[in-house]
């Protein structure tokens, strides 16, 4: 019998010390195939997503082979998988997005030289020959780098359809020509026969509802401080966990139906009856959604909210409870029609925040209108509750575009709404740490005392000079002892002194200020000047 001499200790570790060093490092940009339609609609909703989340129409692409997985190609596409992007209708255009996945951890699949597809833990996993990956849906839109295009008239075609839409940021991204993506010979098999994955193609209403809440909060949020704490807790769910338990029986409803906690809510009853509402309208809008396309039309979302008002009202015991959402549904009903009452009447007859919020959503439809809506009657409150409903009915496709603009806001929001998602559907996938999450200037410029810092007092003169608001500032001229002479001539009244003035200093009247900021909506440009001058 011949003697086989075992493998040193020493000699194991080195094999596994050179097949460590020979392993790959594994590549963080990957390739997204779509078309031009799919992907305006992915820019505009933040995620991206498998079919059912693209709502109404999803064009034939590489999501549509395995519904709910997101597949990514290395450098080069395989024709049959372009052809497969074209192929619904003779206008579109197969387009590339490239996605940085440097902060992905957790189980997906992947397909070798070799066409062999396994699971792996990424990026620990990985050997570095993967050719393709398939990850759960959906993921942040903001992890994509740019758009590649196989042509320059590619390029001009989507930018012009693109400019037709108000919410596609297609400028935001790095457009840049590619044509040997489109061309060069591929290593990798299409299509992939005998792929077995779970179906994880979800509708993701809920979490764009989030997004959306998330956003008015931002656009909402220097109106008063309930708004900045209902930012702060629906961004951060552990933001509260160091502070006194939340109080806010409104603000509970709403944080249990963000993070789908129906125990949440159920100390209180409108918490519970808002939570409940939001939770219907997602519901009539997924219902829709799945939908044929023959069946398919936009949920009537005031009448889902009435007809769960009555339900709440016939289940409760206490008849105060009965008469006021009696009283309240048929405010609600007139309010759509000829109706006897003013805004005014209406939300003095009302005072409640849960009410008010439900009259602003029944008076005015889109998001926008929400941003605009003045009315010295409303407290931040109700405008929390109002930005819940809101948020819920149109989604994040429906903010305006200068709203998603606001830097920083994009990058966090479509983290959060993936997380949401992935969290929802256990996937285990970790979408590395949350972006910062985007502080208010109501927030930035406030003090616990009576003064402000040195950064604090400049960011407010940037603010008051960039609205206009010059009713809040103060100029102090400090001289010293001596004789003074007054001048008037046609330039106007001078006043003449011999040597230098000791000190000219202009104070902001910060009472008055946070007034303004309260009823005004602040320019996303003069915001970032006054970010950049609180050196943020």
């Amino acid at each position: 019998m011949a003697n086989h001499k075992q493998p040193s200790v020493e000699s194991t570790e080195l094999a596994t010390a050179n097949a460590d060093a020979s392993r790959q490092k594994p590549r963080q940009s990957w390739h997204l195939l779509t078309n031009q339609l799919n992907l305006m609609y992915t820019l505009s909703a933040g995620l991206v997503t498998g079919p059912k989340g693209f709502g109404g129409k999803h064009y034939a692409d590489p999501l549509s082979v395995v519904p709910g997985w997101v597949p990514l190609f290395d450098d080069v596409i395989p024709p049959a998988a372009l052809e497969l992007a074209r192929s619904e209708e003779s206008h579109l255009v197969p387009i590339v997005a490239s996605l940085d996945l440097s902060a992905l951890r957790g189980l997906i699949h992947a397909q070798d030289t070799h066409g062999q597809l396994r699971a792996l833990q990424w990026p620990e996993d990985a050997r570095g020959d993967e050719r393709m990956l398939w990850i759960p849906a959906p993921l942040p839109v903001a992890w994509i780098q740019g758009i590649l295009f196989p042509s320059k008239e590619a390029r001009a075609l989507v930018l012009e359809q693109a400019a037709d839409y108000a919410n596609v940021p297609l400028d935001s991204y790095k457009l840049q020509v590619k044509p040997r993506l489109y061309s060069a010979k591929s290593t990798v098999a299409w299509p992939i026969y005998g792929l077995s994955l779970p179906d994880r193609d979800r509708s993701l209403h809920h979490v764009s509802g989030v997004g959306a809440v998330q956003g008015l909060l931002v656009g909402l949020g220097n109106r008063g401080d309930a708004l900045v704490t209902a930012a702060r807790h629906l961004t951060d769910p552990t933001a509260g966990a160091a502070e006194e338990p939340l109080q806010d029986p409104v603000l509970r409803g709403i944080l249990a139906w963000a993070q789908r906690d129906s125990e949440r809510a159920n100390a209180d009853v409108q918490g519970r009856m808002l939570a409940r509402l939001l939770t219907a309208i997602i519901d009539a809008k997924t219902q829709a959604g799945d939908a044929t396309d023959r069946e398919r039309c936009p949920p009537d979302t005031q009448q889902v909210v009435l007809d769960g008002l009555e339900a709440e009202r016939q289940a409760l015991a206490e008849p105060k409870w009965q008469d006021a959402l009696a009283r309240l549904i048929a405010d609600l009903k007139g309010s759509v029609g000829l109706g006897d009452a003013t805004v005014s009447e209406l939300l003095q007859r009302h005072q409640k925040p849960f009410s008010r919020g439900l009259i602003l959503f029944f008076l005015r439809q889109r998001c926008e209108e929400l941003l605009r809506f003045e009315q010295p009657l409303l407290t931040d409150q109700d405008r929390v509750v109002a930005a819940a409903l809101f948020g819920a009915r149109g989604g994040w496709m429906e903010l305006p575009q200068a709203l998603k603009d606001v830097p920083g806001l994009t990058l966090a929001t479509s983290h959060r709404m993936a997380m949401l998602a992935q969290q929802a559907d256990a996937t285990g996938l970790d979408l590395g740490p949350a972006p910062p999450r985007i502080q208010l200037l109501r927030e930035l410029l406030s003090v616990e005392g009576d003064r402000w810092a040195k950064r604090q007092q400049d960011g407010a003169l940037e603010l008051v000079r960039g609205m206009g608001w010059q009713q809040v500032l103060k100029t102090r001229i400090s001289l010293g002892k001596g004789d003074y002479r007054l001048q008037v001539d046609g330039r106007g009244a001078h006043l003449l002194l011999d040597g230098e003035v000791k000190a000219v200093t202009t104070d902001v009247d910060m009472g008055r200020l946070f007034e303004l900021l309260a009823m005004t909506a602040i320019p996303a440009r003069i915001d970032a000047k006054v970010r950049k001058t609180l050196k943020l």
